[in-house]
């Protein structure tokens, strides 16, 4: 980009988009690192944890997000028990099971207290409890802004 006389240089791209909002996402959900679908298969050597489904802004197909946890190779079975039943309370509350995702969620927060990712979902939870989700929902979180 630029002129013979006068360049500059940029990175642009959909890619560089998703990236620029996962990184403003982190903070939302707690974590140090935010990760799209295609970086989890390229280094397929990490845990992951998946976090959510979103749907960034300018975009109107979902990606799944993930935080890396560590060289799967390292990972105890403690973690991977913790992984394995936040797995599953995110299919619950993606089944619409708020009873089901409710109760595993309270024993993963009882468990990491420390964790923000529970308390995020515990707190979406009452909300969508309160006010659930209109019949067409898809389980996608929006993330207005970077």
């Amino acid at each position: 980009m630029g002129s013979r006389i006068r360049r500059a240089y940029t990175v642009m791209g959909d890619s560089v988009n998703l990236a620029a909002r996962l990184e403003g996402a982190s903070k939302r959900y707690g974590v140090g690192i935010v990760a799209g679908a295609s970086t989890r298969a390229a280094a397929a050597e990490f845990l992951y944890r998946e976090l959510d489904l979103v749907r960034v802004l300018g975009k109107q197909e979902a990606v799944a997000i993930f935080e890396p946890r560590g060289l799967l190779a390292d990972a105890t079975p403690g973690e991977l028990a913790q992984l394995e039943r936040w797995h599953a309370a995110l299919a619950r509350l993606r089944a619409r099971d708020w009873p089901g995702a409710g109760a595993l969620i309270d024993a993963l927060q009882a468990d990491f207290p420390a964790d923000g990712l529970y308390r995020l979902y515990a707190a979406r939870l009452d909300e969508y409890r309160r006010t659930p989700p209109a019949p067409d929902w898809d389980g996608v979180t929006a993330l207005d802004s970077k």
